[in-house]
């Protein structure tokens, strides 16, 4: 039959060239359809908004959400939303999407949610500030190493989401897997919005992290293998690199308990509700 893939973003004209390649080079019975939805991670409003085009749309199922929005930033910078520019695409609004679509995901027989986290999550230098709970908006942390340590206090989020989620679907009983997972460092042009002052450096550095960087048709491996592999052979609340469960995490150890998970939990829900100004529907707090 094929799959529809909805997929979003916030440039229409890159969403129509990604449409016109995969059209032109992925079979009928592979891929049915490619939707693209515009919405931009940095604001909430257009999250619950696309939320509501997935469920008009998805004829009252969804089998996968992969979360994937991410970036990173140099400087500190401030959405509309009055959150952290970094923390809210990589972490608050995939957060918010997976709430109030965790109904429809529910509903859905063998259904799976995959967060793109990434080896940042495990760099104890740059996680040195731990949790970050009573700055979770970074208004008074500085930016270190070109914003490294935000970034990478996002991606540990993005993981100790994934497990702490499970935890949360086996408390109420849903059926649901899910996963996180380092995509590896992969060929792409991620340093486009750089700041000028640094585009000299990374004009240098570029060419010599390439050379250990991933082809961009290996780049997706982990996160299609947690997404298509057999549902029994999945490991809910996992980390996978290289398609296999990582066991030896360099997060620091404390950070890795499920007290912190649940903090972390507790407090994004905290930041998201006094932000969007209503309970949020498909998660609560632990």
């Amino acid at each position: 039959m094929g799959a529809t893939v909805l997929f979003t973003g916030r440039s229409q004209e890159k969403a129509n060239a990604i449409i016109s390649r995969a059209t032109l080079l992925t079979k009928s019975d592979i891929l049915k359809k490619l939707i693209f939805k515009k919405c931009d991670f940095t604001d909430f409003s257009d999250v619950l908004s696309v939320v509501e085009s997935i469920k008009r749309e998805s004829g009252g199922k969804l089998n996968i959400l992969m979360n994937n929005a991410g970036l990173t930033s140099a400087t500190k910078k401030t959405t509309k939303d009055s959150c952290d520019l970094v923390v809210q695409t990589n972490h608050l609004s995939p957060f918010l999407l997976t709430s109030e679509l965790l109904s429809l995901l529910n509903k859905t027989p063998n259904s799976r949610i995959v967060c793109l986290s990434s080896i940042a999550s495990e760099d104890k230098g740059m996680l040195s500030k731990g949790l970050m709970l009573k700055d979770f908006n970074w208004e008074t942390t500085p930016y270190e190493q070109m914003g490294f340590n935000n970034y990478s206090t996002t991606k540990y989020y993005n993981m100790i989401f994934a497990e702490t989620l499970n935890l949360y679907i086996e408390k109420e009983n849903m059926k649901i897997k899910v996963a996180s997972c380092h995509p590896g460092w992969v060929l792409t042009d991620w340093s486009n919005n750089a700041p000028k002052y640094l585009i000299p450096l990374f004009n240098f550095l570029i060419p010599i992290s390439d050379l250990f960087a991933k082809d961009l048709k290996y780049g997706y491996s982990t996160q299609m293998h947690c997404s298509t592999v057999e549902l029994k052979e999945l490991v809910s609340g996992s980390y996978y690199a290289d398609c296999v469960v990582k066991q030896d995490r360099k997060t620091p150890k404390d950070m890795l308990t499920k007290e912190s998970g649940i903090a972390v939990w507790n407090k994004t829900i905290e930041v998201i509700e006094n932000r969007i100004g209503k309970k949020l529907t498909g998660l609560s707090k632990l």
